[in-house]
């Protein structure tokens, strides 16, 4: 019974030289190079061009102290691109802004990163069908969605 033991152990480890190496996750994509992450003093005093929870502060008032757009010149402002998350309807949850990069999160299970400044994607996050996504996550490359952890 200890030689088969010994046998099977020795087979064992023959062939895990053999396995797969990890696979390396994709490049990070350009818009989400420069991500920082949300702290709890960040959450307490936003950067001027952030807008990291709903309503952007604690408080609740939803202000901006941007002051690029005035009652003078809003008149002419001009869309300068358009995104379709590819969902026609039930677009209700905020979009939140980190240093430049728009997080949209739409009715399927997905959290798009977009590029306030251009419209570029930047990835995509999608939960696999009965989950929600909660917590850190992880942004995958364009329109690749993220494994199933089930």
């Amino acid at each position: 019974m200890v030689a088969a033991g010994a046998a099977v152990l020795a087979l064992n480890a023959g062939t895990g030289s053999a396995q797969a190496q990890p696979q390396q996750p994709p490049p990070l994509a350009p818009v989400l190079q420069n991500y920082k992450p949300v702290t709890e003093a960040r959450l307490k005093k936003p950067e001027d061009g952030d807008w990291l929870m709903i309503r952007r502060t604690y408080d609740g008032w939803g202000y901006s102290p941007l002051d690029q757009i005035t009652p003078k010149n809003v008149s002419r402002l001009q869309p300068l691109w358009v995104f379709s998350t590819g969902v026609s309807n039930g677009h209700e949850a905020p979009p939140i802004v980190n240093n430049g990069v728009m997080f949209v999160a739409t009715p399927g299970s997905q959290v798009i990163a977009i590029s306030a400044k251009t419209g570029a994607l930047g990835g995509l996050a999608t939960a696999a069908p009965g989950w929600a996504i909660s917590g850190p996550v992880t942004i995958s490359t364009p329109h690749r969605p993220l494994p199933s952890t089930s």
